[in-house]
């Protein structure tokens, strides 16, 4: 922690807290411990169905969650929290409580998006450490194909030139210290959310090259064609999801490559007989989109080649007589 960070005096009067916990003993402590170190605006919840319904309605900058009661339950609404399916803001300050921190328990928590993770006894001092670490020193978020939420990974297991973690809103910060840098406004949410979609844009291409990569090999020794298509509609669904975020966010640089990338699909399923090259062609496009979203300019050549060769193959793709009798 910094030493200005240490000497700041913090005001949680202004700040929006959702407390969760079903039995009304522990939300009544919680309360009281809340109310110790300053938060003043505080909302309690019985069920997760309240948790929604209040995120719904109320712009809440820190949600604290018993993990002991309904693990799944919960887990899954600060999954839909991190994903944008309820509330406004993905990134609010989220904190699980339990008596059982085990690996498991913890484990769930990380992969759910939790941003920390307390043992049960609580007394105010911990809880106000662990808030102010929240406030100065909060992980920075990392976007897979299914995951938003705190970057997870030690330094040393993290990927060489993989995309930077992200900076997120932390509208705690913002009305704890007065940081206008950490605003959870629309302004701020709406950049955040072209960062994530980008982000996840990447993520797909990347799997998509790793599937195909995959399938290359074994369609380049194999003499059976489709009969290795067991995952076909899953790299469909992969394609699909990049075309409708590059939609979304109206990337110009990656239009014409997605579409590019939906004509090799449809000119498969027009072919008599995939073959490596199908896939290989897919993992250029791939490998273009990546690199696009590092480096539009290095990415050109593999831009125009990916549209090159898709081109070719969409000439020397003869349909299949069964096509053929149907037209």
């Amino acid at each position: 922690m910094r030493l200005d960070d240490q000497k700041m005096d913090y005001s949680y009067e202004e700040a929006d807290v959702a407390l969760y916990d079903p039995n009304l003993r522990m939300r009544t402590l919680m309360r009281g411990m809340l109310m110790t170190i300053g938060f003043r605006s505080i909302i309690e919840v019985r069920n997760t169905e309240e948790v929604v319904n209040t995120i719904n309605l109320l712009p809440a900058d820190l949600l604290i969650v018993d993990l002991d009661y309904e693990p799944d339950q919960i887990c899954g609404v600060v999954r839909d929290i991190r994903e944008g399916l309820v509330g406004t803001n993905p990134y609010i300050v989220i904190v699980g409580l339990t008596w059982k921190p085990e690996k498991e328990m913890i484990s769930r928590s990380l992969q759910t998006g939790f941003d920390d993770l307390i043992a049960k006894p609580i007394s105010p001092k911990i809880l106000s450490d662990r808030t102010t670490n929240l406030i100065n020193n909060r992980k920075e978020f990392v976007v897979t194909t299914s995951y938003l939420g705190p970057e997870r990974r030690r330094i040393e297991r993290q990927i060489k030139g993989d995309l930077d973690t992200i900076k997120v809103p932390n509208s705690l910060r913002h009305k704890a210290t007065g940081d206008k840098s950490a605003i959870a406004d629309t302004q701020a949410l709406d950049t955040m959310e072209h960062i994530v979609n980008t982000h996840r844009i990447y993520r797909l291409a990347k799997e998509i090259c790793r599937e195909c990569r995959k399938l290359e090999r074994q369609f380049a020794v194999s003499k059976f064609g489709r009969g290795l298509s067991w995952n076909y509609r899953e790299l469909t669904y992969k394609i699909n999801a990049i075309n409708k975020l590059v939609t979304i966010e109206s990337i110009e640089v990656l239009v014409q490559i997605s579409e590019s990338m939906q004509a090799v699909i449809e000119s498969m399923d027009a072919a008599d007989q995939t073959t490596a090259q199908h896939f290989s062609i897919l993992r250029l496009h791939g490998e273009a989109i990546s690199e696009a979203i590092k480096d539009e300019r290095a990415a050109a050549h593999l831009i125009a080649n990916a549209l090159l060769q898709t081109m070719e193959i969409k000439r020397s793709c003869k349909a299949s007589p069964a096509k053929q009798s149907a037209a």
